[in-house]
């Protein structure tokens, strides 16, 4: 079995989960981890690069050990045990986080003036790095909107998510 593997938190938990399902099946197993850099860019995540590209990274495949297997298996017994709303890799380590553990990010890098929600995602995967879907950032801005904490002062354009094209200030 290959599996291509990175460090968005979603790959790394299917990745933890895939090898507590595989735990006690004796079965031989290789990895070809993302590199955190490609032709120029940084990546994030399998997803974003063209599937024409993906046999580049054939050398990069690497056996896993059975005690590899248990290791990470482990790592996805404990995440289910704390049962959290959301996960993160921090400091390159799979961790249960509180649901609001991004919004310092989000909001460090909203301008003081008004700005379209899209621009804004961009920034932050720039600034800090950040392996943050979409989905969640979007989730988060919907949240601080209902809390106040941000306030919609137009439409830039109609997108498929509702937030996205919005143009919103802090409050």
């Amino acid at each position: 079995m290959r599996i291509w593997k990175s460090n968005f938190p979603g790959s790394a938990c299917g990745f933890a989960f895939l090898c507590d399902v595989l735990r006690d099946i004796d079965c031989n197993i290789s990895i070809i981890m993302l590199p955190e850099y490609y032709d120029g860019y940084q990546l994030v995540d399998w997803g974003v690069l063209f599937p024409n590209k993906f046999f580049e990274f054939l050398p990069l495949e690497r056996k896993m050990d059975h005690t590899e297997k248990i290791f990470y298996s482990d790592i996805w017994r404990r995440l289910k045990a704390e049962n959290s709303t959301l996960r993160a890799i921090v400091n390159g380590k799979i961790m249960s986080v509180p649901e609001n553990f991004y919004d310092c990010f989000i909001l460090g890098s909203m301008p003081e003036t008004d700005f379209v929600v899209a621009s804004i995602y961009g920034a932050i995967i720039n600034k800090f790095g950040l392996n943050l879907s979409d989905y969640w950032f979007l989730l988060r801005i919907e949240k601080m909107i209902h809390e106040n904490k941000l306030k919609i002062v137009g439409e830039k354009y109609n997108h498929h998510f509702d937030v996205f094209g919005k143009i919103v200030r802090k409050v």
